[in-house]
C-alpha cells in the first residue's frame, strides 16, 4: 500500500511517526512487479500458465541460491518474451520469434537462457539459442533510390495500422541507415524513444537508430 501512497509514506517517514524498512520496502516492490508481470496475459492462455509455472519453478528453489530480485528480473524477462512472441501473432514461442526477441534485445541473452532452458523441459519446445554473440546487421536489398520513393509513397498513403507503422519504422531504418531490420522483428510506436533535444531514435540490435521527427 505504501506504493499506492508514496507522498503520505515519505511525509510520515521524514517526521518519524512511521520509520521504513528499505530491505523490506525493497522485497515487497519486488514482489509486487511479480504480480504484475504474472497479471499481464489473459487467465487461461498458455502464456498464463507457462508464466505461473516458470514462477513456481523459481520460488521452490532455496532462499541461500536465489532471491527475490532475482526471481523479479527472471519473470520479467520471460513475461516480455511471451509479449514478444503475442505481437508476432505466435501461438506458443518460435525459436524464430526466440531469435528475433534477442536480435532486437541483445543484452538479454543470458537472462532468458533459464526461461529457454524451463519452456524446453516442460513444455517440449526445442528452442534453440541463437549461436552469434552479437547480432548482425545486414544491406537492404533495395537500393538506395528505390527505399526513397517507397519512404514517399508511405508517407502520402498513411493509414495508422500496426502494419503500416511497422513497414514504415523499417523502411526509413532502410533508407536512412543502411540496415535492413529481419522480418522477425516485431516494431512497435513505443519502441520510438526520444532524447532531451527532442531527437527520436529507436534502438535495435545494441545500436541506436535516430529518425525523423515526423515519427
Amino acid at each position: 500500500m505504501t506504493r499506492a501512497n508514496l507522498l503520505v509514506t515519505f511525509f510520515l517517514n521524514e517526521e518519524e511517526i512511521i520509520v521504513l524498512d528499505r530491505q523490506v520496502q525493497e522485497e515487497y516492490a519486488n514482489i509486487d512487479m511479480i504480480a504484475r508481470y504474472r497479471e499481464r496475459f489473459e487467465a487461461g492462455i498458455w502464456a498464463q500458465k507457462v508464466i505461473d509455472g516458470y514462477y513456481e519453478q523459481l520460488a521452490s528453489k532455496p532462499l541461500n541460491k536465489t532471491s527475490i530480485r532475482s526471481v523479479r528480473l527472471a519473470i520479467g524477462t520471460a513475461a516480455n518474451l511471451l509479449s514478444y512472441s503475442e505481437d508476432m501473432e505466435e501461438v506458443r514461442i518460435s525459436t524464430k520469434g526466440l531469435h528475433g526477441y534477442l536480435w532486437k534485445y541483445p543484452g538479454q541473452k543470458s537472462s532468458i537462457t533459464g526461461f529457454v532452458n524451463y519452456l524446453n523441459r516442460y513444455h517440449s519446445l526445442n528452442l534453440e539459442m541463437p549461436k552469434w554473440k552479437h547480432p548482425e546487421l545486414s544491406s537492404p536489398r533495395q537500393g538506395r533510390m528505390q527505399l526513397k520513393q517507397i519512404l514517399i509513397d508511405l508517407l502520402r498513403t498513411s493509414d495508422g495500422s500496426k502494419e503500416y507503422k511497422n513497414r514504415l519504422i523499417r523502411i526509413a531504418i532502410a533508407y536512412l541507415h543502411s540496415v535492413d531490420i529481419p522480418e522477425n522483428i516485431c516494431l512497435k510506436d513505443e519502441d520510438i524513444k526520444q532524447t532531451g533535444k527532442g531527437n527520436r531514435f529507436i534502438r535495435l540490435a545494441g545500436r541506436e537508430f535516430y529518425l525523423p521527427k515526423l515519427f
